[in-house]
């Protein structure tokens, strides 16, 4: 009788629950902003200070399983299985979409909001004044308790998860720590955030294994049989050139925005030596390792010595007084597939590091030659950055965060998600 209030209310959450999912099919980008920073967060705070309010909310989460997740994975009549509800209750970083399980959550909620609240409380039973400094103190210790042990349990589901749902999907849920920054930003036109129902639901279905929808029979570049590892590496009628020059105009554009505009170019050249051109043998004079790649350094592996030595090798991007002044930096992107069964043996990392590698080898000393600074930018196809890609990320963000006066670590988070958008938009 106590909590006959909560019926109410609890109906209308989940009419909301039922009507957001409606609007998934459309428009799943706003919705899933919609339920997790907006919807979820009410019978969130209901919970912390309230106990025992679980029970009361799970048609709620009958509502999330049945109608939402499934709207929002663009999967129609989907049944979702309790190991995949798991899964997606998790953080972003521990490879969920952070849509919690709400009557599982209620009392831990409840629980750590006492602790955070216990200086107050004894400060308002005492009549005393707050002491604000231990308030705060205390509120972050049991903030940052709770949020350590969820991570933990977390993690080490997903590990969990991975080996029981067989190598494959091990190696996937390996980085999805780092691969779901698209999720953790608000769909903006101002920010050039905003992806569209296609985009979403192919990048949300490549990122859990799902099938896509709509795929051809053939590639209609290469009469190949068109699967999804098919479309993100062939040459022909895949997304490998599409994919890499979204990227390259992205950067691009934020080198403009933080630098002169006539200080940004594409396509500059890389020259080699006079005379000698892409494919001829230097006759002794030293030279850099490399096969030519395709799109204008856009993809493909590495050959021999002496090969790609020319006067009309290109990158991709440069940039006047990126990391010194006065001087050029050339940026050459990549864009590769580390599901591709020619790196199922290999980690993430390892397969970045060596695509850095082979760009350094193949054009690092000709830009030094001149000097000139090159730094390879290579992607994984879901968004994660190598080790050199973060740097320049971050350099990037320094010029922005001085020039528009705003905080270094917002501008980070910027130039991070327009890099990780540009390239997951493009594999749709």
């Amino acid at each position: 009788e106590e909590t006959s209030w909560l019926v109410p209310q609890v109906d209308k959450w989940l009419k909301g629950v039922k009507a957001i999912a409606r609007v998934a099919w459309r428009y799943p980008q706003t919705a899933y902003a919609g339920l997790v920073w907006c919807l979820q967060a009410e019978w969130q705070y209901l919970c912390r200070v309230l106990p025992g309010v679980g029970d009361h909310l799970r048609p709620i989460k009958e509502a999330l399983r049945k109608e939402f997740i499934p709207a929002v994975l663009g999967h129609k009549g989907m049944v979702v299985s309790d190991d995949a509800r798991r899964l997606y209750a998790n953080g972003v970083k521990q490879g969920g979409l952070a849509i919690r399980i709400p009557h599982e959550q209620a009392e831990a909620l409840h629980e750590v909001s006492g602790q955070a609240t216990v200086e107050l409380v004894a400060a308002l039973l005492s009549g005393g004044e707050l002491d604000l400094p231990s308030h705060r103190r205390c509120v972050k210790k049991a903030s940052s308790s709770a949020r350590d042990l969820r991570i933990a349990d977390e993690e080490a589901y997903l590990r969990q998860l991975g080996v029981k749902w067989g190598k494959k999907y091990e190696k996937k849920f390996e980085r999805m720590e780092e691969n779901g920054a698209w999720l953790t930003r608000l769909p903006g036109n101002f920010d050039g955030t905003v992806l569209t129902w296609e985009d979403w639901h192919d990048t949300v279905s490549i990122r859990y294994g799902l099938r896509l929808k709509n795929l051809p029979q053939q590639c209609d570049g290469c009469r190949g049989n068109f699967t999804v590892g098919h479309a993100l590496t062939c040459k022909k009628g895949g997304l490998v050139i599409w994919r890499h020059n979204d990227a390259r105009d992205e950067w691009e554009w934020l080198c403009k925005l933080a630098l002169p505009e006539s200080s940004v170019g594409t396509e500059p050249f890389i020259f080699y030596g006079v005379g000698l051109r892409a494919g001829q043998e230097g006759n002794g004079q030293d030279s850099d390792r490399g096969g030519k790649e395709g799109g204008n350094g856009g993809g493909g592996t590495g050959g021999g010595a002496r090969n790609n030595i020319g006067d009309e090798a290109r990158g991709d991007v440069s940039a006047r007084g990126f990391w010194s002044r006065r001087r050029v930096c050339i940026f050459d992107l990549r864009i590769t597939d580390t599901d591709a069964n020619s790196y199922s043996n290999r980690k993430l990392a390892k397969v970045l590091a060596n695509a850095e590698k082979e760009k350094e080898d193949k054009y690092g000393k000709a830009c030094r030659d001149r000097q000139r600074d090159f730094t390879p930018m290579v992607y994984s196809v879901d968004g994660i950055a190598g080790r050199e890609a973060q740097n320049a990320e971050k350099r990037l963000a320094t010029h922005l965060a001085s020039k528009w006066n705003r905080e270094y670590s917002q501008m980070v988070f910027y130039v991070r998600v327009r890099m990780a958008i540009a390239v997951v938009r493009a594999n749709s």
